[in-house]
């Protein structure tokens, strides 16, 4: 698998030559239609979108990770070497989940939610059970306990927000009506929310089978190539639900072997585009993004 998809990736840029492969920004002519045509599953919000003691206590959580040093490098397997990840990562979420990739298997910090925990209400009408934590008590540093409270919190909000955009889509709006689809980022933060569109999700489907990308281009990036999966042909159904959250971290200052994005140049990138295989075809994710304070994101990083 390696081999093909270094072959085709080798072969699209000799195609490419010294050209780009064209894309469109928010501010672009276009884009609007695009979205709509062929990303109706995809709603980004403004960080008001969140209530604002949320967003404090998300993003201190993540800081309180970073001072804990809960987010490490991951050691992994790419054409037969071991190398670190670029980025640091971390796993919350429910006890006994783990989450592999690239012959690494992560296991969870608990989100020590749950339990008689009356301040944390289920996220939907039927909620994953929380098993007991560990040795029969909640974690021992009460920083850390505070925040993978709040990474829950911030799960919860996801999941009714997400299963309130599907209704909506089911009830015939799409992703350039209503509330639902807000462009651009707000001052603390930015939270996408991508469902559940069956057409835009089988095509791109359909185009990662056909090219089977390698996911980092290169084998100092820390990623490997990914497996391809027959498209479904409908939006499973029924409560959103997560049952973990994946932490990246990445500080551009300390970063300074970065190769540079291939096909769209969009500058340097810390991880090269990929297909997930963990994630379930058709399921929606949601994605929350931070910089830290003196944290400037530099032109043309990506």
């Amino acid at each position: 698998c390696v081999c093909v998809c270094a072959v085709q990736r080798r072969r699209l840029l000799q195609e490419l030559g010294e050209q780009r492969i064209p894309f469109l920004s928010p501010s672009d002519a276009g884009f609007q239609q695009l979205w709509e045509s062929s990303y109706a599953g995809l709603t980004v919000r403004k960080a008001g979108a969140l209530p604002g003691d949320l967003h404090e206590r998300v993003q201190s959580a993540l800081s309180t990770l970073l001072q804990r040093g809960c987010l490490l490098r991951d050691l992994v397997r790419v054409r037969d070497r071991d190398v670190f990840t670029a980025v640091s990562r971390a796993l919350v979420g429910q006890p006994g989940c783990t989450y592999r990739y690239l012959d690494t298997r992560l296991f969870t910090i608990p989100w020590h939610c749950g339990d008689g925990d009356e301040s944390c209400p289920p996220a939907t009408p039927t909620p994953i059970p929380t098993p007991p934590v560990p040795d029969g008590g909640p974690c021992c540093d009460t920083d850390l306990r505070v925040a993978c409270k709040a990474l829950w919190e911030l799960n919860r909000f996801f999941c009714v927000d997400i299963q309130r955009h599907n209704n909506s889509r089911r009830g015939g709006g799409t992703a350039g009506e209503g509330s639902d689809k807000r462009g651009g980022s707000g001052p603390a933060g930015e939270a996408t929310a991508s469902g559940g569109g069956a057409e835009d999700r089988v095509l791109e489907e359909k185009e990662q089978r056909a090219e089977k990308e390698e996911v980092g281009g290169d084998s100092n990036s820390g990623q490997g190539c990914s497996r391809a999966l027959d498209p479904p042909t409908a939006t499973p159904s029924g409560p959103v639900q997560f049952n973990i959250t994946l932490i990246n971290y990445m500080d551009p200052r300390g970063m300074t072997q970065l190769k540079q994005e291939p096909y769209y140049g969009m500058g340097k990138m810390a991880v090269g585009w990929h297909h997930d295989e963990n994630l379930v075809p058709l399921s929606p994710l949601a994605v929350y993004s931070y910089s830290c304070p003196g944290e400037t994101k530099t032109e043309g990083e990506v």
